[in-house]
């Protein structure tokens, strides 16, 4: 079991197989808002793009510890695709 915190603005590309969840703050997965407290089940050879609203706090439980993480500093969902979810 890992604890993350994403910052505002940043991304955090995990790989499965792994169970994520969202402590404190808000995220996006995809465009979709995640609860607190919910879990997201990523499947082995997928990752997710967990975007932070907020700063917020993850639990991670992974086989493959941190290795399967990484946090980018911008929302790795295009600007364009983000206008045409809002319009939709």
């Amino acid at each position: 079991m890992v604890e993350k915190v994403v910052e505002k603005g940043h991304t955090l590309l995990a790989e499965g197989p792994c169970r994520i969840s969202l402590l404190d703050g808000q995220v996006e997965i995809f465009g979709k808002s995640q609860e607190t407290k919910s879990d997201v089940i990523i499947p082995e050879g997928k990752v997710l793009p967990i975007y932070a609203l907020t700063s917020s706090k993850l639990d991670i439980f992974s086989s493959q510890g941190e290795d399967s993480l990484k946090i980018i500093s911008k929302n790795s969902i295009p600007e364009r695709w983000i206008e045409i979810k809002d319009t939709l």
